[in-house]
């Protein structure tokens, strides 16, 4: 799941709320998540985050990095070997499953999910 850590935090954990997601990658430059946030994210009481990419970077020669764990080692280290490795799953421009948010009557943004 992406969130642009630009977006007020309450709106943030609504939309963790509703997505309830198990896997959270970070981008390295959109920016940190509130501590609000991290805290919401680290009590998962809606939800179980059980992996993370703290600071997702490809460079301009196609490296990538996870970004430092708490352990201080990047968070791709023990999956680089796989890198090269046919995992047999075909991903294309129309197989993003996107979650979508509405205002809401009631002010609270409403999520609707589309698979294609």
């Amino acid at each position: 799941m992406f969130i642009d850590p630009a977006y007020p935090p309450n709106r943030q954990k609504i939309y963790l709320s509703v997505a309830r997601p198990r896997g959270l990658i970070v981008l390295a430059h959109a920016g940190t998540l509130d501590p609000v946030v991290r805290s919401y994210i680290e009590e998962g009481q809606d939800f179980q985050v059980i992996c993370e990419i703290p600071g997702l970077k490809i460079t301009n020669d196609g490296s990538v990095f996870g970004g430092q764990t708490r352990d201080g080692v990047d968070a791709l280290d023990a999956v680089q070997h796989l890198a090269s490795q046919d995992v047999g799953v075909v991903v294309g421009p129309d197989s993003i499953g996107t979650l979508s948010f509405t205002s809401g009557s009631t002010g609270i943004p409403k999520g609707k999910s589309f698979v294609s």
